[in-house]
């Protein structure tokens, strides 16, 4: 017996959103090489990996994300403990 389900999907909107906090590639790329006190090869790697990519910019919804992400509090009192969906 041939059972298929016919589905039908319908995208109603659509709508895009820029978080409001911007970070310089490069900048975040030589900041995070200096934070983790990198040898000057491997400085030169990650910076390279950054360059790459091409992108130029990076947004986030966290305010001062850059920081946070370099003195390793991202996941600080501040950033919610329960998050929908997670275990």
């Amino acid at each position: 017996m041939d059972t298929k389900v016919a589905m039908n999907a319908k995208i109603f909107a659509l709508g895009t959103a820029v978080p409001p906090f911007v970070i310089n590639q490069k900048e975040l790329a030589s900041n995070l090489a200096e934070r983790l006190k990198l040898d000057p090869r491997s400085r030169e790697r990650l910076l390279k990996i950054f360059c790459n990519s091409r992108i130029e910019k990076r947004y986030s919804v966290i305010p001062d994300y850059q920081n946070t992400l370099l003195t390793g509090d991202l996941f600080s009192q501040s950033f919610p403990q329960n998050i929908p969906g997670s275990l």
